[in-house]
């Protein structure tokens, strides 16, 4: 009896790997993941060196309401990001139905 095997989560086909596609779609995407995931870990570490710095009773770098507001930033930036890639999936799934379609 063979054991299981771990197969991790796909969000395409693996179908859709073999794809010749347009690369500037995927490059777009590339450029916004580096730069939205780069500014909200920076946002990251600034609130918490704010949290850090309240426990040892120093100033501040932001005040609550920056706080608040680039919180929300982070939060919309991820947003906008998932859905840039979820809308990438979509086309890399209909690419391979019409790939698919014309092989069948």
């Amino acid at each position: 009896m063979s054991s299981p095997h771990f197969e991790a989560f796909r969000w395409t086909r693996p179908e859709s790997d073999e794809l010749q596609v347009d690369a500037r779609h995927l490059n777009r995407l590339i450029g916004q993941v580096i730069d939205v995931t780069h500014g909200v870990r920076v946002l990251l570490e600034l609130m918490e060196q704010d949290e850090m710095a309240l426990v040892d009773d120093e100033p501040t770098v932001l005040d609550p309401v920056n706080t608040g507001a680039l919180r929300r930033l982070g939060v919309v930036s991820l947003q906008m990001l998932n859905n840039e890639a979820s809308r990438l999936c979509e086309w890399v799934e209909a690419s391979a139905d019409r790939t698919a379609s014309d092989a069948g």
